[in-house]
């Protein structure tokens, strides 16, 4: 499912000093260069891809509320900046479609309304605290990663994930993640939140977090700085026996593979001992603030950048005088500009980028 296409629409206007009068000699730009990005005009469009992966075993009703009674903590950003967004929802479970052969199970969550949300979804709201309230009857053998790939290839779910969005991936459980080979139960083998040797993360015949890495690389025809992608995790965080005793009931465990899959691609670690508002609305940021990425073609002198969105000089995030909060960075990994808080550009915005670049261009 490889996806080719640019993901902004980019224009650079640069200034080169011509050196000698001949017809043979070299062109420099040593003047200030600029690069213009438009977000979402013509074909061009801020796309988000939002799949969210949800424990459906018995003991997680209270956190599917939450998430329900909070929702528009995370859905008000994208819904004021006018994003083209999808969202779909499957349970922990979907894997088992490759050892049943029920496609049933792997297909998104629809409670009598769209199996994929848009901007456009009536009674929008309504139909994700329905999709999102997944039940408690789900196989009790948690595999959340393994069940983001048996989805995403059933054909009943194709078209979800285009070419040339940012997919962002939400995880929500309060085990763990339990892929492996084989259909039988081996989660019961393992003592894994008591065992100091850690004997199931570290057996060979585990899905590696590297291994998925690679799998959302490939998916999204990115790596790196610049991927396309994040993994964010709502879980008990490792080590927060707090949680764990709040939460108290069978089988609850720390979510170490979730909260490693998260940290490895760049997402958010949320708890589910939290403020799910303030949780949920993190989570949203981050998606926002890593869609919009923008990466420059040259490598700028960093003290010398400055931003504007729609002509409107934008601050340094670390230099925000307020009352608004956020601002840009300059992120050199990835040769990229971000944007934090109240200063992610809205679809439609024009992104101006000023700055001395920091070697000749020949």
């Amino acid at each position: 499912m490889k996806r080719t296409g640019a993901f902004w629409g980019v224009s650079f206007a640069v200034l080169l000093l011509t050196v000698g009068c001949d017809k043979t000699s070299p062109s420099f730009s040593i003047l200030p260069d600029t690069e213009v990005f438009f977000q979402n005009t013509g074909a061009v469009s801020a796309k988000i891809d939002m799949l969210w992966v949800v424990d459906n075993s018995g003991s997680m009703h209270t956190s599917q509320q939450n998430i329900a009674d909070n929702f528009e903590s995370f859905i008000g950003d994208f819904a004021s900046r006018s994003f083209d967004y999808r969202i779909a929802v499957i349970g922990t479970d979907a894997y088992r479609q490759v050892f049943t052969g029920d496609p049933n199970i792997s297909l998104f969550k629809s409670a009598g309304g769209a199996a994929v949300i848009t901007p456009t979804t009536p009674n929008l709201t309504d139909v994700f605290i329905g999709n999102i309230m997944v039940g408690t009857t789900g196989h009790g053998d948690e595999r959340t990663l393994h069940s983001i790939s048996t989805a995403l290839v059933n054909p009943g779910n194709a078209g979800f994930l285009r070419a040339d969005s940012f997919f962002a991936v939400i995880l929500v459980s309060d085990e763990d993640d339990f892929t492996h080979n084989g259909s039988e139960y081996i989660k019961g083998q393992y003592s894994a939140y008591t065992d100091p040797g850690h004997t199931y993360y570290n057996s060979a015949k585990d899905h590696t977090i590297s291994k998925y890495m690679d799998y959302f690389q490939t998916l999204t025809s990115s790596s790196g700085a610049t991927k396309r992608f994040s993994v964010n995790s709502i879980l008990i965080k490792d080590g927060d026996s707090a949680c764990l005793s709040q939460l108290s009931g069978g089988g609850r465990i720390y979510g170490k593979r979730n909260q490693a899959m998260a940290e490895a691609a760049g997402g958010m670690v949320a708890s589910l001992c939290g403020d799910f508002a303030e949780e949920l609305k993190a989570i949203s940021n981050n998606i926002l603030t890593l869609s919009t990425q923008f990466f420059l073609k040259r490598v700028p002198i960093p003290e010398s950048i400055t931003v504007k969105i729609n002509g409107q000089l934008i601050p340094r995030k670390d230099q925000n005088p307020g009352p608004l909060s956020g601002g840009w960075v300059y992120d050199a990994a990835a040769n990229s500009i971000l944007f934090y808080g109240d200063y992610i550009p809205a679809a439609g915005s024009q992104i101006l980028v000023d700055f001395d670049p920091a070697t000749l261009e020949i």
